[in-house]
């Protein structure tokens, strides 16, 4: 079947660049927007981090953004789930115990 995705979200070209979902789009305009009123900054799309283990690269995961939050002062790492995989729960698990870096789930 051409063109059919697993979990059936639509990517999306918005001012150019491209979301895997709607959903990351729609979380993205909404991190843009705190932007622009100052209440985060330095906003990252797709951080990736390495997964190593015992100097063994095991995998990668990127994380839909990053960007510091000025209201609630702390660096937040996001990522847009429609639907939450048991292989994206141990990466998230990977990065916490190698980065020490909480990444949030934001769901519709």
């Amino acid at each position: 079947m051409r063109g059919y995705r697993k979990y059936r979200n639509q990517p999306v070209v918005i001012d150019g660049e491209r979301f895997d979902s709607k959903l990351e789009a729609k979380h993205y305009g909404e991190i843009k927007l705190r932007e622009k009123i100052g209440e985060v900054s330095n906003v990252i799309r797709q951080p990736k981090y390495d997964l190593i283990v015992n100097d063994i690269k095991v995998g990668s995961y990127r994380a839909d953004h990053a960007f510091y939050d000025h209201v609630e002062d702390k660096e937040r790492v996001v990522d847009s789930k429609g639907m939450d995989t048991e292989a994206s729960k141990l990466r998230r698990k990977l990065v916490k115990a190698i980065y020490g870096v909480d990444v949030e789930v934001w769901k519709k």
